[in-house]
């Protein structure tokens, strides 16, 4: 039998990105937010059990320009747009790609000179377009800034479509070298008192597999493969807590969100040696 607590937060609100560190990413990020107003990017921070702690911070970039009548084979306008309203949006897309892409460039050449290795590499043929950047950083910790795009021409043949990940990784050996599972109870004894404020509602709840359930006609087929664990088709039951705070308490649910987040990263900056996941 499993015991776990669930806290569901369901609000219209937005809310703050978890305070991770900031990572060489960050001002990256920032200047492309400046030229769309918008950001595609995440941070996590996790112990996977190889005694060591892994930084990630990725994102996605990428271009796409649009399509119209008189491109071959499309025969119905974006938005019922003139192929001549077409161009002059794809000509304003270009200024913003150019630009994010020129940010992006001029960062990771920063970079590279002041890192122990890098390279840089583009291939610019038939007009399908690949760029690939590397930067490491020596020798406190295993850094590694990365850019992977490639383009290639739509079935049109007239505009292109492009998508890569820009990424950030940094990975920090344990003291000791080694990773422990993760304790549960003193971290739900922080997080408990917190999600027993006033409007807080909870229920319990059991989880329970028929008799006839069969693992291995769903979709966990494949992890259970993996991690060499064979389940009984009636694998047991799970039992706990959920809490469900209203809709209209939209301060009180911001509120909750920021104090488990600040106890959760702080439980893992006192206990990184336990195997956890933090994004």
């Amino acid at each position: 039998m499993k015991r776990i607590i669930i806290a569901t937060i369901s609000f219209i609100l937005s809310v703050a990105v978890s305070a991770q560190d900031r990572t060489p990413m960050d001002k990256i990020w920032e200047e492309i937010e400046k030229i769309t107003t918008a950001r595609q990017d995440s941070k996590m921070k996790t112990n996977h059990g190889a005694g060591q702690l892994l930084y990630v911070h990725n994102g996605i970039v990428g271009k796409e320009f649009l399509c119209s009548t008189d491109c071959e084979g499309v025969t119905t306008s974006f938005n019922n747009f003139t192929p001549e309203q077409i161009e002059a949006a794809n000509e304003r897309n270009r200024k913003v790609f150019d630009g994010i892409f020129g940010a992006i460039r001029h960062n990771l050449d920063s970079l590279m000179s002041i890192s122990e290795e890098s390279y840089h590499f583009e291939s610019h043929s038939h007009d399908a377009d690949t760029a690939n950047d590397g930067t490491m950083f020596y020798p406190e910790a295993l850094e590694t800034v990365f850019l992977n795009y490639t383009a290639s021409p739509k079935p049109c043949g007239k505009h292109i479509r492009g998508f890569g990940t820009l990424g950030y990784n940094k990975r920090l050996p344990l003291p000791g070298g080694k990773s422990y599972y993760f304790v549960k109870q003193p971290y739900l004894d922080k997080i408990i008192p917190v999600l027993k404020r006033k409007d807080i509602k909870s229920w319990s709840f059991k989880w329970a597999q028929s008799d006839d359930y069969d693992i291995d006609a769903h979709h966990n087929k494949e992890i259970y493969s993996a991690t060499r664990v064979h389940l009984p088709k009636n694998a047991g039951q799970i039992i706990g807590t959920m809490y469900f705070i209203p809709r209209e308490k939209t301060r009180l649910a911001e509120e909750i969100f920021t104090a488990i987040d600040s106890i959760t990263l702080n439980y893992t900056e006192i206990h990184p040696e336990q195997m956890f996941m933090y994004i």
